[in-house]
């Protein structure tokens, strides 16, 4: 779950957003952070429905591609083209892909794997 770079987003979410200049007008960190962590939260809800659907193998598979595409959009738009609603949009799908996977599914995972039988 490291690797997958939720923890700076998370942690970060206030500066992530915050423009480059003064003169670009936006979120504040403050509402930034809001949306980050109720996207988070919500997510969490449709991981759990998700994973009765699909099965652990898809769903860790697509919810991958999901976070790596969220990833590199959030780099396109944080450094080479700044725009603060694609780089919104993007950080809450790469949140959705995380929660959708590797978030919940590895914890199952672990669970089955590290049985003390």
């Amino acid at each position: 779950q490291q690797f997958t770079g939720i923890n700076a987003v998370m942690f970060y979410s206030g500066q992530l957003f915050t423009p480059k200049d003064d003169s670009e007008g936006g979120l504040t960190a403050v509402q930034a952070s809001n949306i980050i962590n109720w996207s988070n939260f919500v997510a969490t809800f449709g991981g759990v429905i998700l994973l009765n659907y699909f099965g652990r193998r898809t769903l860790m598979i697509g919810s991958q591609i999901f976070c790596c595409i969220g990833m590199f959009g959030m780099f396109i738009f944080q450094e080479l083209a700044y725009q603060q609603a694609m780089l919104m949009v993007l950080t809450v799908a790469f949140i959705f892909g995380f929660e959708f996977g590797p978030g919940p599914i590895v914890w199952l995972y672990l669970s089955e794997i590290c049985n003390n039988q």
